[in-house]
């Protein structure tokens, strides 16, 4: 168990409900651990720890500004959590986190059309993105998901022409992914590159159903 807080939010309309979870990565102890210095410490002026206090001392013998002395007895150090679970940064732990509040939450709705879903990311289509409260890259955005919903289209013609799911999932890792991948590599995150290449996507699928048709 982490300490956490939730709000829950929804717009005007009341048609989008969402919480907002920020929650801790620490632990926090059942104690505090204090530790106490079983000497006197020393530290020069970037907060490094040196060995003696002659070290710290300015020519006329008087300690440094910045510079700082614990006497022995003193407390050094007091941990009220532990140390961060490396869990929390893998995507196997949103996952999983998305699909438990997903499962959660459909307990509460009874009508089987409207129970939420969470998106398969190794589906062939590609998620739109939320464009939030005077978000700086609106425009930016609002391109980026014209070109997804343009693929998402493409991809729905493609599978009632004939073609076959892996086909589909092997142009999307070829022509976005990996392109994607290979962009950020080369040139950094710019963020206007996805639309080309997803464009670029388009046509490929466009092109073998163009090939499927050919051959009828």
């Amino acid at each position: 168990m982490v300490e956490c807080i939730a709000a829950l939010h929804h717009n005007k309309t009341k048609t989008s409900y969402h919480i907002h979870l920020i929650f801790s990565e620490r632990k926090l102890l059942d104690e505090p651990v204090i530790k106490t210095a079983t000497r006197s410490m020393f530290y020069d002026e970037k907060g490094k720890r040196v060995r003696t206090k002659k070290e710290i001392l300015d020519e006329n013998g008087n300690i440094r500004k910045k510079c700082k002395v614990i006497k022995k007895g003193e407390i050094y150090e007091k941990m009220l959590f532990t140390i961060k679970d490396k869990r929390f940064k893998q995507e196997s732990f949103l996952e999983e986190v998305k699909q438990n509040f997903t499962a959660f939450i459909n307990t509460f709705v009874f009508d089987e059309k409207k129970k939420l879903a969470v998106f398969d990311k190794h589906s062939p289509y590609l998620t739109t993105k939320k464009i939030g409260k005077n978000n700086p890259r609106e425009e930016q955005i609002k391109t980026d998901n014209w070109a997804r919903t343009e693929w998402n289209r493409t991809v729905d013609r493609t599978l009632v022409e004939g073609i076959s799911r892996e086909e589909v999932l092997q142009v999307k890792r070829e022509e976005i992914t990996e392109k994607v991948q290979e962009s950020v590599h080369k040139w950094g995150n710019r963020p206007w590159f996805f639309f080309s290449i997803v464009t670029h996507a388009v046509d490929v699928l466009s092109a073998l159903i163009g090939k499927i048709r050919e051959q009828f």
